[in-house]
């Protein structure tokens, strides 16, 4: 009978120590289990976090993408708007230099008219009134005229293009 209580005991003893021993790997287990957790939410709240720095990068690139195109833009409308300034400035130097060319040629015309307007009066002036001498040095001298006026107006237009032109070209 003392082998059977003693047996008892001994078996008494097994089972709580293999209940103690259950209990710690359930215990083990358990914390096991919430340490997995809190790594599983450790991770996902740094993912979280990586996605939201991602994000942020990507806009702060697309910004930075943007601004280079607006400046390349920008760029390319200042070349632009140089080109046509450049242009406009070739083109007003040929018209003064083209415009004081026709000064010269005319200014020297007009001088040569006159010359011959003088000969014309004078042959005039020695020819009897009325006569044919006189009635052609008189169409000579209204065509001498009228080619003198419009030598004028070409002096004085050739003129107040170079004015203009030099006008432009100061401003």
């Amino acid at each position: 009978m003392t082998l059977i209580i003693i047996g008892l005991i001994a078996y008494a003893v097994y089972r709580a120590s293999v209940s103690v021993h259950n209990r710690k790997k359930e215990e083990q287990r358990k914390a096991e289990a919430d340490r997995m957790k809190l790594e599983q939410v450790r991770m996902r709240e740094e993912w979280k976090a990586r996605v939201a720095e991602a994000k942020i990068e990507t806009d702060r690139m697309i910004k930075i993408e943007r601004e280079q195109m607006r400046l390349a833009k920008e760029q390319q409308r200042q070349a632009e708007e140089l080109v046509k300034h450049e242009e406009r400035i070739a083109d007003l130097e040929f018209r003064m230099t083209q415009a004081e060319s026709d000064i010269d040629h005319w200014t020297e015309q007009v001088g040569n008219l006159y010359a011959l307007l003088d000969l014309e009066q004078i042959e005039q002036a020695g020819a009897l009134a009325g006569s044919k001498t006189d009635i052609k040095c008189q169409k000579r001298i209204i065509t001498l005229n009228n080619q003198i006026h419009m030598a004028e107006q070409r002096l004085a237009k050739a003129k107040h293009i170079k004015e203009t032109a030099e006008k432009k070209l100061s401003a």
